[in-house]
């Protein structure tokens, strides 16, 4: 049955003059060697000039021949892009003797018959943008071929693998070409995280196949030379060498779900603080989103400065411009609305990237301190109670969300971690100090600045849908009644959220929401994240904050105002609140609870109790 399929397809592509490349040869044998009945996920992707969206055009052709009366889907996210791109190829490579019908209006689509086939019998290729995939949902199709998935949401994706059920093609076949981007396609097809196992139960199969420069003899002979010379590094590990750890555009390039990982007992925490973002009461909407973390007093310096002279003296911080040489001033009391920004808050004025660079985090003017300060505004109080741990609550009701967000049905997710006994581990006393803790200063390695608080996430949310804020709030007490007392801050804009929360005896917070606070909140995230050692860890049990860190890229363009794509962005959004209350929590005094150990990655922060 293989072997005809094959002779049958070659056949197809004789007639019309297509000699499929190796690798192409190589997708055709994984489509057709898949279950029968059953589905086959296929991602072909890597270098620019690889021949996915020929392959495209080809396999739609295929689809349509092999199987009269089948419905095949070519897509990409935006119109004007199919239009250009994968429509203009199918059409240059499609036999005009095929064609039966061509419609372009409502809905681009192409009928194609074969001579002998039965009168009025005719596959159909439909033509579709996905940046608005809803309208998806009552179509049935044999084949979905998406070009360029990589800008394709993946809730998208999800649909359309729902809407393969057309009878005419038993064998159905979802193909994602992509160049390297961070987000479902990397997940699904190079990482894996597709439950295989049961789809291979279920009559599926998940197969990648890379496509390079090399693999495509069509291409002119200086290609790839030409465009090695041309393009900047990153462009080049890329675009041409196809590789996929060489991802442009990431907002936060410093992050690394290992490093950032913290593995040991949790130490006792001075502060819990979170954030929040609220969505919509759809199942397409906005996520409904929430963080906490804990605080403990860090030992951790900040990078270097540039210019500094390597042991904390001189020098400007790359991402701020600090004053040089100079400590923390201590802090002055949280409900002064006169206090000003210190030296190490100081922004700078973002500039455009140079060409084939992408934007830095630069900060914007932070906002004005009384709006995240005033006590009769629900701000932080000078101080908050150190937190002894307290006996495991009892077992979470049906529908309780712990840890990471989700519908609450099924079995109770795993507990919280918990923080460790308030003893603090033996650690070096301050620079300058008396050797029991009294006086001194935070070390600063360097030519940095030293970070008062090591923080470690410890719990997230991230779900939708009705009744989003109800399973929220049960989250939310859930935490407090593992961590003890919890501040919160939220988007300014989402007021009447923030006042419902109050309602409920929920310490919130607005934050700042001024024009450029999305820059500035972006710094206060990535500064402790690229310090050495970290100051800004995760637990294990957070599994969609390193997913979303990862994944978020910033805005492609010539914008001289850069911005963070807005996708999949709502628990990175609660992350920067919450780090904007962190600017209001005062600076610890005493030895830190934390020591710095080297550890075969480098030098860790960790917390060892005796």
């Amino acid at each position: 049955m293989r072997k005809r399929m094959l002779r049958r397809l070659a056949d197809f592509r004789a007639g019309r003059g297509f000699r499929p490349t190796e690798r192409q040869r190589e997708l055709y044998e994984a489509l057709i060697g898949g279950p029968d009945p059953g589905l086959t996920l296929l991602g072909y992707g890597g270098a620019m000039g690889g021949g996915k969206t020929r392959a495209i055009a080809e396999l739609a052709i295929d689809a349509a021949l092999m199987h009269p009366g089948n419905n095949i889907l070519v897509a990409r996210h935006h119109l004007s892009d199919l239009s250009s791109t994968t429509m203009k190829e199918f059409f240059q490579v499609c036999p005009p003797e095929l064609i039966q019908r061509r419609q372009q209006a409502p809905t681009s689509l192409v009928q194609l018959r074969l001579p002998g086939w039965a009168r009025n019998q005719h596959s159909t290729v439909n033509f579709r943008h996905l940046s608005d995939w809803q309208g998806l949902g009552s179509q049935q199709y044999g084949a979905v071929l998406i070009d360029e998935a990589g800008q394709v949401d993946e809730d998208a994706a999800l649909m359309l693998l729902t809407r393969l059920r057309h009878p005419a093609q038993p064998q159905r076949w979802f193909v994602a070409a992509s160049n390297p981007w961070p987000g479902w396609f990397q997940r699904w097809f190079l990482h894996r995280e597709l439950p295989e196992d049961a789809l291979r139960e279920a009559s599926g199969q998940v197969a990648f196949i890379p496509a390079k420069i090399a693999d495509n003899p069509h291409l002119p002979d200086n290609y790839a030379q030409l465009n090695h010379a041309l393009l900047p590094q990153q462009w080049r590990d890329r675009f041409i060498d196809g590789r996929w750890n060489a991802l442009m555009g990431r907002v936060y390039p410093d992050f690394d779900p290992n490093r950032h990982c913290w593995p040991g007992p949790l130490p006792p925490f001075t502060h819990i603080i979170g954030g929040l973002d609220f969505g919509g009461q759809t199942d397409t909407s906005h996520h409904t989103a929430g963080i906490i973390a804990g605080l403990t007093r860090s030992p951790l310096p900040s990078p270097p400065l540039a210019g500094g002279d390597g042991v904390g003296r001189g020098g400007v911080s790359p991402l701020l411009h600090s004053c040089a040489g100079r400590n923390h001033e201590p802090p002055k009391p949280i409900n002064d609305t006169t206090r000003q920004p210190s030296p190490s808050r100081r922004h700078a004025i973002p500039s455009p990237p140079l060409a084939g660079e992408m934007p830095r985090p630069f900060p914007s003017p932070p906002a004005p301190r009384g709006e995240m300060s005033r006590s009769d505004r629900g701000g932080l109080p000078p101080s908050l109670p150190r937190h002894a741990p307290t006996p495991p609550p009892p077992a979470p009701a049906r529908g309780a969300v712990v840890g990471a967000g989700g519908s609450g049905a099924g079995p109770p997710p795993p507990s919280l971690p918990s923080p460790g006994p308030t003893r603090p581990f033996p650690s070096p006393p301050l620079a300058g100090g008396d050797g029991a803790g009294r006086g001194g200063v935070l070390p600063a390695g360097r030519g940095g600045v030293a970070h008062p608080f090591t923080l470690i996430r410890l719990a997230e949310f991230e779900d939708r849908g009705p009744g989003v804020i109800q399973r929220l709030e049960q989250w939310q007490r859930q935490c407090q009644q593992r961590f003890g007392p919890i501040r919160w801050a939220a988007d300014r804009s989402q007021s009447a959220w923030i006042d419902h929360q109050r309602r409920q005896g929920i310490h919130v917070v607005p934050a700042a929401g001024n024009p450029g606070s999305v820059l500035y909140g972006i710094n206060l995230v990535h500064e402790p994240l690229a310090a050495e050692p970290p100051a800004s860890f995760y637990t294990e049990n957070l599994t969609s904050f390193p997913k979303r860190m990862q994944e978020y890229v910033w805005q492609t363009g010539d914008d001289p105002d850069p911005k963070p794509r807005k996708k999949n962005d709502d628990l990175l959004d609660a992350d920067r609140y919450m780090h904007e209350l962190l600017q209001q929590v005062p600076h610890p005094t005493g030895r830190p609870g934390i020591q710095l150990i080297h550890s075969p990655r480098g030098i860790d922060a960790r917390w060892r109790p005796t």
